[in-house]
């Protein structure tokens, strides 16, 4: 067992309220003193202070009202067999009747308890009952038959079901199947077969992969666990290569523009490609001039709409989450509901309907407004040569602006094949290669010779961007809007970014979090109101999965900002990253004072680069597209933002 202070540091960086943590702190370091509960608190919550008025007004009420604490000479701990999870940990496994990994069966408890997984206090070594089977846990009076069954299957010569298995193991053992599991999970001698299970070796050849989506995730969603697979596919190995290649795929951040101000975009870059030249033309014709292009027959990519019809499932399924939304309780006024119901389908009547009927939707977060996501996404410049993440869509406002910019960003492309890539370059700049093998755009360039922007921003879905919104509602909310506007078949995943994180992208789950993929770009609007700490987590969770040069682009609460000034946190957050832009809102949401801070960061390739930092306040919605001008035409006297050096960045967060 390792040291529960270690254990407990680890545990509540994912809490947000008193009452968990203060579980966590005496299931972990009991007996403990009130003193010592009020100190740790304070580590964890910025907002909290170690005072007498503290303990007695936050921690006494707590641990004298909770059946599972206990009291001895000034001392509290718990009593484990009173702990909600240790009481319904005997009905989950028995019902389950299979192996668990830990994360399984702390989500199997959070799903009892009604609670969120973080907010599970148990560790499974400390219950008596449970026992590890390599790697997973189940009952201690289990026995697994694993090697029993791979010989009752050899002796038959055919698949059987998993319960005929169990049966003949019992027979075999002379011993009642009651306690008898087979757990044919990561044992690479089993296949499925349709219901039945039979032997690898039978198949003629192994495969050489097997999805770790398929493993981790059983739930019936055959197509969120394609996009899983695909996901992860699509960042192994060919994208490694394309990363050593010499020109590198990684976004710069380049200056960007809103329609209005594109044009003078395009002129900054006339040297890569004049506007009134064709770009794939161009591109062609340049042969032993310069940098070597490898290749000297480019094709253009041609325009489409981005606008696409619904299938009949996806109408149906979208209609029935709207007539859901609309049986629901009125939480709030301003919105008629009668026109609403006469409305066509769009995206405007699902949030408006949000706005009117769900709660947590316009009171966790702020709801911010569309040129404030454009903005976001404009300085972004993303491309389907990255991968992105959107770890809190909320309903998929956000995520639709960025995937507009890709789509938009792609229009006067050009393309050409490299082996088992293509190399895409933007009239922009921006190159990129994305590896074939797969998928369908391998068809497309190989024997069509035809590429356009919908079959470059479906590529970038399935391959390259995953969104995540812990609320189950939300995130069908963002699935169904971001098909409304013409990205269909993208990856929501209805899952906790603080926790369940491995489970999104099909690995194995583990006490830390992490994952092996890392992203070129993260953005999220962590404008979480009633939770300091909880928006901290998000944002040191986000920053992580940052690759080397990935931007990370954040809309956060100022107030946040101010509790963690001189915080470890911050300083490295400074160390590891440059500041690209941080852009104040004052009174973003009318009549209340909640100050908005757009932060755009890039993680540090080389931390001797200068890179300006540039700040600024947004007083009205056309102040950013005269920041946008300013910024195309490389102004550095603006009348609406400063440009300065990073040491600026701690007085600028928090002013």
């Amino acid at each position: 067992m390792s040291d529960p202070r270690q254990q407990l540091g680890k545990k509540l960086a994912g809490l947000t309220s008193n009452v968990a943590i203060i579980k966590f702190i005496v299931y972990y370091l009991g007996p403990v003193t009130v003193e010592e509960i009020a100190e740790r608190m304070s580590e964890v919550m910025f907002s909290f202070s170690p005072s007498q008025e503290s303990v007695d007004q936050y921690i006494m009420p707590i641990l004298s009202k909770q059946g599972y604490y206990q009291e001895k000479d000034g001392r509290w701990s718990v009593v484990r067999d009173k702990l909600p999870e240790h009481a319904a940990l005997l009905e989950v496994m028995e019902r389950e009747r299979r192996l668990l990994f830990e994360r399984e069966v702390k989500s199997r408890l959070a799903t009892a308890l009604g609670c969120k997984v973080r907010d599970i206090c148990l560790e499974l070594d400390r219950d008596p009952r449970l026992k590890r089977f390599d790697g997973k846990w189940g009952l201690k009076e289990w026995r697994l038959v694993n090697d029993e069954v791979y010989e009752i299957l050899r002796e038959y010569g055919r698949p059987l079901s998993m319960d005929d298995l169990v049966t003949q193991a019992a027979e075999k053992l002379k011993v009642s199947r009651a306690h008898l599991i087979f757990d044919p999970r990561g044992d690479r001698r089993f296949l499925p077969e349709r219901k039945t299970w039979g032997l690898r070796e039978w198949s003629g050849k192994e495969r050489s992969v097997t999805s770790p989506a398929a493993r981790v995730a059983k739930g019936p969603q055959p197509v969120e666990l394609e996009l899983e697979e695909s996901f992860l596919k699509a960042r192994s190995a060919p994208r490694e290569k394309a990363r050593s290649a010499g020109r590198v795929a990684k976004v710069k951040l380049k200056k960007a523009a809103q329609q209005q101000a594109r044009d003078l975009l395009r002129e900054r870059t006339a040297t890569v490609a004049p506007i009134e030249v064709d770009l794939a033309t161009k591109l062609s014709q340049v042969e032993g001039e310069g940098e070597s292009l490898e290749v000297t027959s480019y094709n253009r990519v041609e325009p489409s709409m981005k606008e696409r019809s619904l299938a009949t499932k996806e109408r149906e399924a979208i209609l029935s989450f709207i007539q859901q939304l609309m049986e629901m309780e009125d939480k709030s006024v301003g919105v008629n509901i009668t026109t609403l119901q006469r409305e066509p389908l769009s995206t405007h009547k699902i949030l408006s309907l949000l706005k009117l009927k769900y709660l947590p939707y316009f009171t966790e977060r702020l709801v911010i407004a569309d040129d404030y996501y454009r903005f976001a996404a404009e300085l972004t410049v993303p491309h389907p040569g990255q991968a992105v993440l959107n770890p809190a869509a909320q309903a998929g406002e956000f995520a639709s602006h960025v995937l507009t910019a890709v789509f938009e960003r792609m229009e006067g492309a050009a393309w050409a094949p490299h082996g088992k890539e293509i190399e895409v370059v933007q009239r922009d700049g921006v190159r990129y290669r994305l590896p074939l093998e797969g998928s369908a755009l391998a068809k497309k360039a190989r024997e069509d010779f035809f590429i356009n922007q919908t079959n470059l921003l479906d590529y970038f879905l399935s391959n390259n961007f995953a969104a995540i919104e812990n609320d189950r509602l939300l995130s069908r909310a963002a699935r169904y809007n971001l098909w409304l506007s013409g990205f269909p078949g993208v990856y929501v995943s209805a899952r906790d970014f603080l926790t369940q994180l491995p489970e999104t992208f099909g690995e194995p789950p583990n006490e830390n979090n992490e994952i092996s993929l890392r992203f070129d770009l993260i953005f999220s609007n962590f404008t979480f109101r009633e939770s300091h700490n909880l928006a901290a987590n998000y944002l040191d969770q986000a920053v992580r999965l940052l690759d080397g040069g990935g931007i990370g682009a954040f809309f956060l609460l100022k107030d946040m900002l101010r509790l963690l000034k001189g915080h470890d946190f911050m300083r490295d957050l400074q160390q590891r990253h440059a500041f690209r832009y941080v852009f104040d809102f004052p009174q973003m949401e009318a009549g209340k004072d909640k100050d908005v801070v757009l932060v755009v960061l890039q993680r540090h390739e080389n931390a001797t680069d200068e890179v300006p930092l540039i700040a600024g306040k947004v007083k009205d919605l056309k102040a950013l597209a005269n920041i946008l001008v300013d910024l195309a035409h490389n102004v550095r006297q603006s009348a609406y933002y400063e440009v300065l050096n990073q040491e600026s960045v701690a007085r600028v967060l928090v002013k």
